[in-house]
């Protein structure tokens, strides 16, 4: 009984998904791309100095993150040495 009632389902599910959608008031759609090129028109208006901005703080947190390892803080302050310190030190980095 349990599996008739899922295949219903599931054949009612195929059904509604194969129409294309409409409004609430029964009307189509209009077209995504046009509503997203109304909203944000293209227009070439470049800001090199926030661009540049942006990209180096991308750059101080992205460098920020790597080389501060959470194993390398966990390490020290138990007055031991990760792997990554010592081999570091040794071949002169």
């Amino acid at each position: 009984m349990f599996v008739l009632a899922f295949v219903n389902v599931l054949l009612a599910w195929r059904i509604a998904i194969s129409k294309p959608r409409v409004a609430r008031s029964g009307k189509p759609l209009p077209n995504a791309r046009l509503v997203s090129s109304v909203i944000h028109p293209d227009v070439d208006n470049p800001d090199h100095v926030r661009t540049l901005m942006l990209m180096l703080f991308g750059q101080f947190l992205d460098h920020d993150m790597s080389k501060t390892a959470i194993s390398k803080i966990a390490a020290s302050a138990k007055g031991q040495h990760s792997p990554d310190v010592i081999n570091s030190h040794t071949i002169g980095l």
